[in-house]
Formats: structure tokens, sequence, C-alpha cells
């Protein structure tokens, strides 16, 4: 991927890494030379061959961004064929002319680069390499999966059909495969919607969205983010919300537990801790009142800082320094337990926000509370919370309340108390006089 136009820098995955193993932070830099620019987060280099073939088309091709190079089962298969890759599927039609690249072995000699970028011409955005694979170009990456996704599927097609006999196959008319790749293309009405999206826009968000939500960080940037309409005139069902990593959890830990054992999860915790994501904390006023207050909101950060990475030196660093560790786990299970059992609520709720009198609530007992006397279950909780418009008229103290001064004295002594009060009121009232 060429990510510098001046400077003609690129990003090519490590030589030595799975596919499923790169990550952003581990791609190499390179100049088109060759030379390591920034080796990224591993030891590893690139494959000198690999990039002769991606150095020769970027130089000779400045208008594509992205040169993905395979050699899957089926496409070398169909590389290896005479007829090379045949107008069979929707999938081969919109590939467009095709160029070819005899075999020449491994691509290191210049002779070979330039061979490469003759065959590939000043148009074509997919080449099979004969003997080989394929390369698919774009003038953005998602162009260029798109082109790479639809060789693969063109070829699978083609294998699958190739015994039958390539005299008994139907091909299209080249009028008919013309008009096809036009409308697959967008450039006619007929394929267009209401938003322009350019070749592979709509179906890479998709795969993004696969990806967040299975709990990789993609950061990608969503032209149509998934929104959900919310009709609060029904009720709530859960096949509304799309599926994601985390939504049958508590399911899966009950019924498979030996894949959520304490070594697993805590490695899942500690994966987490170095987060990249940043917040800021911004001070908004309130909309839909007469008297709006300001509200604290934290909105991701856009810009670029990020969060300080957390060395973890042990699994437990987290974890309370006077509790043991079979301790803790005892109180991890049994907290998921009860967030399973739903037996985790909200707190204590004022019976007097519920339209229940002060005399009604002073008759209320708990259930183990053994002595006459009644006991009040009234909560600290303010019409503002649960009230719109009562939000501006909530009080919230800087302060936990004062012991009351009365709680431990008996009838007697508060009555002798306000017997002396209403003495003191007298006299003052006798000097005001």
């Amino acid at each position: 991927v060429r990510v510098n136009q001046e400077l003609e820098h690129f990003l090519i995955n490590p030589f030595g890494l799975m596919y499923h193993e790169v990550t952003g932070s581990s791609l190499v830099k390179v100049d088109i030379a060759g030379n390591i620019i920034d080796p990224g987060s591993t030891t590893y280099g690139i494959n000198r061959a690999g990039y002769t073939l991606h150095s020769a088309v970027h130089k000779a091709r400045p208008d594509l961004k992205c040169v993905i190079h395979l050699h899957t089962p089926a496409v070398a298969a169909v590389s290896a064929m005479k007829c090379g890759l045949l107008p069979l599927s929707q999938d081969a039609l919109f590939c467009g002319k095709i160029s070819y690249h005899d075999y020449r072995g491994i691509l290191i000699e210049d002779d070979v680069k330039k061979l490469l970028v003759e065959d590939l011409g000043p148009i074509n955005k997919v080449m099979i390499l004969r003997n080989h694979g394929f390369v698919a170009c774009g003038e953005t990456i998602e162009e260029a999966w798109k082109y790479a996704f639809n060789v693969i599927n063109a070829c699978e097609v083609q294998v699958r059909a190739a015994p039958m006999g390539i005299d008994q196959l139907y091909l299209p008319s080249s009028e008919q495969q013309k008009r096809i790749a036009d409308v697959l293309h967008g450039n006619i009405n007929e394929a267009t919607g209401d938003k322009k999206w350019k070749i592979g826009e709509l179906e890479f968000e998709s795969l993004m969205r696969i990806l967040d939500n299975a709990g990789f960080r993609t950061g990608y940037v969503y032209r149509q983010p998934l929104i959900r309409t919310i009709d609060k005139t029904t009720s709530f069902k859960d096949v509304e919300v799309p599926p994601a990593a985390s939504s049958a959890t508590s399911f899966a830990e009950q019924t498979y537990p030996e894949a959520y054992s304490p070594t697993r999860q805590a490695q899942r915790t500690t994966e987490w801790r170095n987060s990249p994501n940043a917040y800021l904390k911004q001070e908004i006023e309130e909309t839909g009142t007469p008297n709006p207050k300001k509200v604290t909101k934290w909105v991701p950060d856009t810009g670029l800082k990020h969060s300080t990475p957390i060395k973890i030196d042990t699994k437990h660093q987290f974890a309370p320094s006077n509790v043991g560790t079979k301790e803790l786990k005892i109180h991890q299970k049994q907290f998921k337990e009860d967030r399973f059992n739903e037996k985790v609520s909200a707190g204590y709720q004022s019976k007097l926000l519920e339209n229940a009198s002060w005399d009604d609530a002073s008759q209320m007992k708990e259930p183990h509370q053994t002595s006459s006397e009644a006991v009040v279950i009234v909560g600290a909780a303010s019409k503002g919370i649960i009230k719109r418009d009562q939000q501006n008229n909530a009080i919230v103290y800087k302060s936990y309340y004062a012991q009351n001064p009365f709680a431990h004295i008996d009838n007697d002594e508060i009555e002798k108390y306000k017997r002396e009060v209403e003495q003191n009121q007298m006299r003052e009232q006798g000097l005001h006089f």
C-alpha cells in the first residue's frame, strides 16, 4: 500500500508472519527500492522477491495505491490453463480485461520487472501470472480487495466447471460481457443507488463491521454506520440487535466452562489493557429545557493523542493485595453467577417516589427485622433522577449528610430539650420587649 506519494513510501507485511498474525503495527514501511524505513513492531524483514513485483507495479503505475499478490490453489490452477480466466460468472466479468504474464521463475531480475510492467499495461488492474498466481491492483485499498475477491471466486467457479469440458461451457457474447461489466462497475444508472459508492467500498465496510463486532480494533471510518432505528412505541426485541462477539458470552460460560478457564480469562483481560482508544471530556449544555445546565460528555479523541500503555507484570496485577488468588477467583465466580441469575439490582428505591405516603413507608419492615421498632425504607433519590423537568431543580451535595444528633436520645430527653428551647425563646422575646 502506498502511504506517501512524494517520498514513495509503502507498507508491506513482514515476511515470516501468517496473515492472521499481521497487525497494523507489525507492517513494515519501505521505500521504492525496498530499503526498510520503519521495521514495525517485529524483528522480521520483507520478502525481497515478492516486493520486486510490488515495486515494479507501483513505480510504473502511480495511479495505483494498493497492489495485492496471491496464489491460492484455484487461481494457480486457472493460471496453468491455456484458456486463462474465462467469462463464466459475474465475478469474472467484473474483472474486465485481464493481463497475462508468462512464468519466468523468481521475480528478482530487472528485465523481469520490465516485462511485468509491459504485460500489465497502462489501464488493466488484474494480471494472471502463469503457473504462479495473480496480481490485483486498485486506486484504493477497497478497490484492490474487490478485484482480488472476484478473481478468487471466478477461479473457483472455473475449476469446478472445467471437468465438464471447455467446449460444454456457455460463454456470454462480447456485447453481453461489456454491458454486464458496465453494470457491475456502476457505469449505468440501473446499477447505482442513492449513495455513490466507489468500487469495493460497500462490501469492505461490511467486513470491517464483522471485525469490529468480533472484538478487533480496526479503526475503520464508516461512510454508512449501521444505526438501528428504535421505535419507542413497541417493546424491545433482542433480534433487533446485530450479533457481536459479546452477545452470548454469559450463556457460553455456563454451557462451555472449559473454554472460559481462569487462565484464558486472565489472558483476554490483559490483552485490552493497552487500548489505543482515547477520549475527551467535554461540557455541553442541555437541550429541551427552559433553564439548560451543563452536562459532562465523553467523546472519542480524534487527535494524535493516545493512551499510555500499561505494562502487565503479573496476571493478578490489578487484584487487591490483601486478597489471595483462590479467594479472588471465588469472588469472581460468585459475581458471574449473580449476573447470570439476574441477582444484581439497582439498589434501594424510594417508596415516596412511588406515590406512597410517609405513614405507609413508616409501617414497612424488613423481613429479617425482629424488633417492634418500625423501619422506614426511604431512598436518597430525587425526582431529578427520573423526571427530566425536575433535573434543574435537583441539588447535589458536595459531602455526605451529617449524623443525626438526636439518633441516640430517648423521648424523655427530647421533651426536656424542647422545654429548654421554648424557655430560651420566651426569655429572648421578653428581653426584646
